[in-house]
């Protein structure tokens, strides 16, 4: 007994050894559904890559001005800073602290960040 790839009922036993679909339709809606699930795979592997580009771009910036000292949003920004890519945030105090995998921010009103190490 062979089952459709897309709707899971029962293929006719008449039908070929090498088809798996009850029509053309069937074979179009798995090959779209197919495709959406490998296109969030691949925004997933991206977002990562983001959180790590990131995570690097904080150590630099943290190696050369040091931690607990505020910095110009510029700077990360002309570096490739995304801005929208962390692993977490929690909220102490009324201020937002972004998490990164080895870093954390701080983003104030006056386009100013502050970065502690983890």
């Amino acid at each position: 007994m062979k089952l459709c790839r897309y709707c899971n009922a029962e293929l006719p036993s008449w039908y070929a050894k090498n088809k798996w679909y009850h029509n053309e339709e069937d074979k179009e809606c798995r090959r779209l559904s197919k495709m959406k699930t490998s296109s969030s795979f691949y925004e997933s592997i991206k977002e990562s890559n983001n959180v790590l580009n990131d995570d690097i771009i904080i150590s630099k910036l943290a190696a050369q001005n040091g931690l607990n000292i505020f910095i110009d949003c510029d700077i990360p920004t002309s570096m490739g800073f995304t801005w929208k890519s962390y692993t977490k945030t929690e909220n102490k105090e009324g201020v937002t602290i972004y998490h990164l995998p080895s870093y954390s921010y701080e983003l104030f009103a006056d386009r100013k960040i502050k970065i502690y190490k983890k």
